[in-house]
């Protein structure tokens, strides 16, 4: 049976550390952070996009609603809880319910994660990671040079230990509780995610040097 594999993208963050504007709003080239975000996983083999803002998020909400008219994402879904996720990994859990009840994928199918406020990570990747993912049941990270870094994709299994983690524990350490495959890819690919305004004017100059 094929694999079905669904993308989680947590977008509740409130953007502290930008010092003021919406990360996910600022410009890309043409376009907005979280546009390019989309479009890339828009443009990979994932059966469905989950991407999870808060409900108080007026200016990103409706960002996105927008984006989604524009360009007919069917496979695009918006998920807004009524509380607030206040780290990741609420979002992820709210993303997992969501599939649950609407989908109930088996346990063969993934579910991928990576961060809202990494535009310079690539269809290509993605979908490299959703390939080897076909050919085991562990989770699959992608590595660039040693460094270990998203998407990462998970078997649906693994969907209850991500609710059943302590408070004080994150997504990652699901990475080292179970066997991990690699995706091998060169450092220069690495999609370094965007807190503070001198890593967005980082990532701005390297995205037109390209």
């Amino acid at each position: 049976m094929a694999k079905c594999h669904f993308a989680i993208i947590p977008a509740a963050g409130r953007s502290e550390r930008m010092q003021g504007p919406h990360k996910l709003l600022l410009p890309w080239h043409n376009e907005s952070i979280i546009q390019r975000v989309l479009q890339t996983w828009m443009d990979s083999n994932v059966a469905q996009v989950l991407v999870v803002i808060r409900a108080d998020d007026a200016p990103l909400s409706a960002h996105v609603d927008e984006l989604k008219g524009r360009f007919t994402w069917n496979r695009l879904k918006i998920l807004r809880p009524q509380t607030a996720p206040p780290a990741m990994k609420e979002s992820v859990c709210c993303g997992l319910s969501d599939l649950q009840s609407s989908v109930a994928p088996n346990d063969d199918d993934r579910w991928l994660l990576a961060p809202a406020d990494v535009p310079s990570l690539s269809t290509d990747v993605i979908d490299h990671v959703i390939n080897v993912s076909n050919t085991t049941d562990q989770i699959v990270a992608a590595m660039y040079g040693d460094h270990q870094s998203h998407p990462v994709s998970f078997p649906w299994r693994l969907a209850d230990d991500v609710k059943e983690l302590p408070a004080e524990s994150g997504i990652n350490s699901l990475l080292g509780t179970h066997v991990v495959e690699h995706v091998r890819l060169p450092h220069d690919l690495y999609p370094g995610d965007i807190d503070t305004p001198g890593e967005y004017e980082s990532a701005l100059r390297a995205f037109r040097r390209e």
